[in-house]
């Protein structure tokens, strides 16, 4: 016991000195100067300079324009606030021992009325580069007013525009992957590092996941949600270490940003280029509201909020063949693979997102910061689908290659082939999906003299409802039984559609040779509806307290020994429930009955045929019952239940002193975690269901250290070494036991020769990495920079799928003598280097207006290697990492007029990595280009007109060779239209 716990006991014994401070460390002869630095308007000035006139004493505001000069000697000074393109204002400020004095600044324009326009327009962007630079860690930001010039309407769209960051859709991540959720752009993926190794917080408090698991979607949340966001890259010991690639960190809108009272409304409707022929009724709109007031006796009392309510549809199509093969047929080349399918689908998204955030504050004192904020964001995603899919061959044909696929004579089959059996499935979805997230922070910032001490205690309940209903017709009436899926298709039978397959570029498209008969709905018997359910929530309870102690120590200056601890218990329920609904073998149920068939029409010119509408098949079931057959499917209800309770308590020293132009920040976090995952064991075979608790504990040290040497108040390089960990999908810890075997291999009651046995691993490590940082940032103004960021990742126990036979297994009441083994195990490690760059530059040495053009770019070049088991002789990339990431943003600014334009790319990578090369997926590169022009036509009033995925480029995932699609999505251009109000 004493060994598992000895580095939390010792680092106890080593921060107990911090906590025990003697009064008279908080005793001092010297006093405080602090306030806030605004422009004319009352806006703040962030990263604007304050000096004590002959003295060493000074610094930078900060993101709110506010500053802090402690432990100045007691007496009377002159101190000066100036900033780029602001004449600078003094003013005498007498200092009291042991008290605080507050000076606020209003500087003037000095600059040129058009220079002075360019300044407001950049005004995101100072603030933003005054918190990258002055932060001790590698972090990119972006601000509230930086977010509002782009076309963004979710959090993650917005962090898309980061060095390193790009955005990634939620396919999958529900019950069914669909045509419109390829779209959602729900997950942001830092330096190639998927999702679900990252992390999201909120002023440092964790969120949890609304889908049950780890990855944090941000499309919950609307792009107004926040005043500033953080990646930090490279953490401090004073933050999370939970994050391979980073944590992003958000901070809520702040009553005391700015003077006075603020409000800033917008409204916008859109307009879109519909995909395919499915109808979208209504009017997308977005609204936003977002302002702030102080008050009180001294106003300090302040309360902020946002607001926002947002509908909107869209359609999509997709186009997915089935799992490519060669084909084993003399006539076919040994180079020529075929698909097996290819499903055609048309789908319409109805989207309603909602939410509001508010943040009260009290600062009875520049000394005391208290307050508690509160947010809920939901989103209801409404997907419907319409979809034919085609089997050219499947393993229940029982028949050679040489039967299901004929080459065309005269005819390369390399561009064209026919396959000579085909089932028809027709399909229809309703995929419901609601999303919750509701947090409540509160906390507490307080100096007693030399000592710092920092409160935080927050509430986090994030949930999702999903309920899919998936229909399916086929063309099996020849031979209909009740049970299609059993019955063997042969060449020459009528109900056969014989195709032609043809490629066209990447993608491939099948054509019926009898048309006619592929558009009689008569044709299509009802096979089934699977009804599936899933409910996921997750709670988090967390408190954090920190306690710095500010002191000059080894003849250096602005050091400090910093301390704190933090708890966090979090709980995660997923509970899944599957119905199967079967057609009654004495009621054949026909597509042409009933009036529930639908047509869809086609799909890039490829015919989808009839299909059922979900809507008239649902009326059906309550009007006809006597049609249907309805069952529990207990197997997939129980299997696909879990619950992981998590406990997580942490500690950290950190020391931190400047010497000349030398700044180091060194510590040493550790964190222990415990997990109890509730197990839930089902044999298939005997029909058994049991459930158990596991548990699990590991300890982790994470040490760094961070370098920064300012050779100028411009340029600054640094150099960090950090450990961080992403900790295993929940869902791979609490995955469910399934056991199934042949009845006719118990060899006595209790005892199996042989079977099949798949479940989750409790025992997982988590991934653990260790990351080193070089970088060299130049700021020629204070809304330019130039950075340029070495880094490399070595990346511990990544998880990987493992199936390996195995004797004397016990699962599912049942004792194994040999049994094939499928879980998730930790194996090997990879690696990770690469070059960020960023580039923000105003060209203001043109002449006028074209001194308002600039460009913000950035560019992330990656090498990654990874140890695949099995694949060891193979040199492979690690977990989707593309090669390069980049996004390159041209703008203009005069005379109240602000265009954007934004490209980005990101170059193909792996996305699930199988047995072999030919059956590994990627996805393939995307290029997008986007637009927002805002007007101010006063200075109170504004209009803006968006524009988003201009370039129409298609969400396209291909296996093993780029030619061989596995999916591939297409969806219309969007305009928005809208006119905002501040005041």
């Amino acid at each position: 016991m004493f060994t598992r716990y000895r580095y939390l006991s010792l680092f106890l014994v080593l921060a107990l000195p911090l906590w025990m401070l003697p009064a008279t460390a908080i005793a001092q002869s010297t006093g405080t100067i602090t306030g806030q630095i605004v422009d004319g308007s009352g806006e703040p000035l962030p990263g604007a300079n304050v000096v004590v006139r002959n003295t060493q004493a000074g610094g930078a505001a900060d993101q709110n324009g506010r500053y802090r000069l402690p432990d100045i000697p007691a007496g009377q000074y002159t101190v000066t606030a100036s900033f780029v393109g602001y004449s600078a204002v003094d003013t005498t400020v007498t200092v009291s021992a042991g008290e605080t004095v507050t000076q606020n600044f209003q500087l003037r324009s000095a600059t040129m009325q058009s220079q002075q326009i360019i300044v407001e327009g950049q005004r995101g962007t100072i603030r933003t580069n005054q918190t990258k630079k002055g932060d001790d860690a590698v972090v990119d930001v972006l601000d509230l007013r930086t977010l509002e010039r782009y076309p963004d309407q979710t959090l993650a769209e917005s962090l898309d525009r980061l060095p390193g960051v790009f955005t990634q859709a939620n396919l999958g991540q529900g019950i069914t992957g669909t045509a419109g959720r390829g779209f959602k752009n729900s997950f942001i993926v830092v330096r190639g590092i998927q999702p679900d190794l990252n992390s999201t917080t909120v002023l440092g408090q964790s969120l949890v996941s609304t889908t049950g698991d780890r990855a944090v979607a941000l499309d919950v949340l609307p792009a107004n949600v926040a005043s500033q966001v953080e990646v930090v890259k490279s953490p401090t010991s004073d933050r999370s270490a939970n994050g391979i690639g980073g944590v992003t960190n958000i901070v809520p809108l702040s009553a005391f940003s700015q003077r006075g009272s603020f409000l800033t409304a917008s409204a916008e409707g859109a307009y879109r280029d519909e995909i395919g022929s499915i109808a979208v009724n209504g009017q997308p709109i977005n609204l936003r509201a977002r302002g702030g007031t102080q008050f009180g006796p001294d106003d300090d009392l302040g309360v902020a909020f946002t607001a926002n309510y947002k509908w909107d549809a869209f359609t999509t199509t997709l186009i997915q063949p089935d799992e490519w093969r060669q084909v084993n047929h003399p006539d076919f080349s040994d180079d020529v693979t075929v698909p097996e399918g290819t499903r055609l689908e048309q789908g319409r998204s109805q989207f309603t997102q909602f939410g509001g955030t508010m943040n009260v504050e009290w600062h009875p004192t520049p000394d005391q910061q208290f307050g508690l904020v509160t947010s809920y964001a939901q989103t209801v995603d409404n997907q419907r689908d319409l979809q034919t899919e085609w089997n050219y061959s499947d393993d229940s044909f029982g028949e050679p290659d040489s039967v299901l696929f004929e080459p065309i004579p005269g005819v390369s089959p390399n561009e064209r082939y026919r396959a000579t059996i085909g089932r028809n499935d027709k399909e229809s979805d309703l995929d419901r999906q609601e999303e919750r997230m509701f947090f409540t922070i509160g906390s507490s910032e307080v100096r007693f003299g030399s000592v710092d001490w920092t409160t935080r205690a927050s509430y986090v309940r994030a949930g999702k409802d999903e309920t899919v209903r998936e229909w399916q017709f086929n063309n099996s009436l020849s031979e209909f039984d009740g049970d299609p899926s059993t019955t063997p298709f042969t060449p020459g039978d009528p109900y056969n559609f014989e195709s032609v397959v043809r490629y066209d570029g990447a993608e491939v498209w099948g054509y019926p040779v009898n048309e006619r008969m592929y558009q009689d709905p008569s044709v299509y018997a009802f096979d089934g509806l699977g009804i599936d359910t899933k409910e996921a929530t997750s709670e988090s309870y967390e408190a954090s307290t920190d306690l710095r102690y500010n002191l000059d120590w080894l003849g250096g200056e602005n050091g400090f020994v910093k301390t704190g601890l933090r708890g966090q218990r979090t709980t995660t329920d997923l509970d899944a429930e599957r119905v199967d609904v079967s057609p009654n073998p004495n009621n054949v149920l026909l597509l042409s009955e009933y009036e529930i068939v639908a047509t869809p029409g086609d799909v890039e010119g490829l015919p989808i045929g009839p299909t059922v509408d979900p809507n008239r098949g649902r009326e059906l079931r309550e009007e006809r019952p006597e049609l249907f057959r309805s069952s529990k499917d207990e197997e997939d209800s129980i299997l696909g239940d879990y619950g992981v309770d998590e406990t997580i308590t942490s500690g950290y020293v950190m020391v931190g002193n400047e010497w000349g132009s030398l700044t180091v920040r060194g510590g040493l976090r550790v964190e222990n975690t415990v997990t109890d995952a509730t197990v839930r064991s089902y044999n298939s075979t005997t029909g058994e269901f049991s459930k158990r608790i596991e548990d699990n504990q590991y300890l982790d040290l994470f040490p760094n250290l961070h370098l920064r040497y300012q050779f100028s108040d411009r340029l600054q390089a640094r150099v960090s070494a950090a450990k961080t960990i992403a900790r295993p999908n929940l869902s791979q810890i609490a995955g469910s036991e399934n056991v199934n075997y042949d009845p006719g291999d118990e060899v006595q009651p209790g005892v199996v020769r042989q079977g099949n046995v798949s479940r989750g691993n409790p025992g997982l490590s988590p991934f653990r990495a260790l990351n080193f940082d070089a970088t060299v940032e130049f700021y020629p103004s204070a809304s330019d920079l130039y950075v340029a960021n070495f880094f490399f990742k070595r990346i511990n126990d990544p998880i990987f799928t493992q199936t390996i036979t195995r004797e004397n297994v016990d699962a599912g009441g049942v004792t194994f003598r040999e049994a094939e083994v499928s879980r998730p195990v930790n194996a090997n490690s990879g690696t990770i280097f690469g070059l960020e760059t960023q580039l923000q530059q105003t060209l203001r040495f043109l002449p006028q207006p074209l001194d308002g053009l600039g460009i913000q770019a950035n560019a992330t070049f990656i090498e990654s290697e990874l140890n695949v088991p099995g694949r060891e002789n193979e040199d492979l990339p690690f977990f989707q990492q593309p090669d390069l990431i980049t996004s390159i943003g041209p703008f203009f600014i005069w005379q109240g007029l602000d265009i954007r334009l934004n490209y980005s790319y990101t170059d193909d990578f792996v996305t699930r990595f199988s047995g072999a090369a030919p059956q590994d997926r990627f996805l393939d590169a995307r290029e997008t280009l986007d637009l927002k022009v805002t007007y101010d036509i006063t200075p109170n009033y504004s209009v803006n007109l968006s524009a988003e995925n201009l370039s129409e480029n298609p969400l396209r995932i291909y296996q093993g060779d780029p030619s061989q699609t596995w999916q591939v999505q297409q969806k219309g251009r969007q305009f928005w239209f809208g006119i905002k109000a501040r005041f």
